[in-house]
């Protein structure tokens, strides 16, 4: 047994469903799919280089990325997936099954504060399966310690301000779970036709990283417009009136994707 810490970076949004609704699922995260958007995003999962195991992942050789990339003096690879289910299939449910930290709830905007006219998630993201193209992935946590990451170094505000106060969101959010064995062991199931391939990493594999951004910010490249796609996030709503947009304090421009959170 170990602690496996996944962060979600980019554009997530973590869905609370009505108790019981599906099953032990405390939270949903949905990446929703822009690749036809710009700039695009992908979703993918990330690990260090030293993590993966080629001779016990033999099905995803043309999947993971060729060449390692550094990113703040780290070497990475990572798998690109699209319309899939990601699944930890070695989880340790404790009771409760999931519990959400204040820091959460302080750093990752909650969609009915930003805007109050959004009440509802779109039932199509809250089915036992959610339909093939209807999003990039998504995962159910059921276990573990929800928090958010560290803060970014401004203050964000949304245009019109409504209901969410102007703070320092937080960078990602993050899940600590304990795990069975010591090898994370990943499925990821194509919505489209229910094929499914497992991803397990090394032995003391203790941090992966699940997300929604674009090559640049995957490579750590300074953007060249920091304009992200919040406004996505109204695509799930059943209804959104104002739509209101981040912006970054004193600075005067549009922050990049985010996590997010529902209700």
């Amino acid at each position: 047994m170990q602690t496996l810490t996944i962060l979600f970076e980019g554009l997530c949004c973590h869905v609370a469903p009505a108790d019981g609704a599906l099953g032990g699922v405390s939270r949903r995260t949905i990446l929703q799919d822009l690749t036809e958007h710009q700039p695009k995003h992908f979703c993918y999962i990330e690990f260090f280089k030293t993590d993966y195991d080629p001779t016990a992942n033999q099905v995803w050789k043309d999947l993971v990325t060729p060449d390692s990339y550094d990113r703040f003096n780290y070497k990475y690879l990572n798998v690109k997936v699209q319309n899939v289910r990601i699944e930890l299939m070695n989880p340790i449910v404790s009771e409760p099954p999931l519990r959400v930290l204040q820091s959460f709830d302080e750093m990752v905007p909650k969609l009915t504060k930003v805007d109050p006219t959004f009440t509802a998630i779109d039932s199509s993201y809250l089915q036992q399966k959610i339909a093939s193209r209807l999003v990039g992935a998504y995962i159910d946590l059921t276990a573990g310690i929800l928090s958010a990451g560290p803060t970014e170094q401004f203050r964000t505000f949304f245009t019109p301000e409504i209901d969410w106060p102007r703070r320092h969101l937080a960078q990602w959010a993050q899940l600590e779970v304990e795990i069975e064995g010591v090898a994370p062991i990943l499925k990821i199931t194509n919505l489209q036709d229910d094929t499914a391939k497992l991803l397990v990493l090394k032995p003391g594999t203790n941090a992966i990283t699940i997300g929604n951004q674009t090559d640049d910010d995957i490579h750590g490249v300074p953007p060249t417009s920091p304009e992200g796609h919040f406004g996505k996030f109204y695509d799930l709503a059943v209804r959104a009136d104002y739509k209101p947009t981040p912006k970054a304090e004193d600075l005067g421009l549009g922050v990049g994707c985010t996590n997010s959170s529902w209700p």
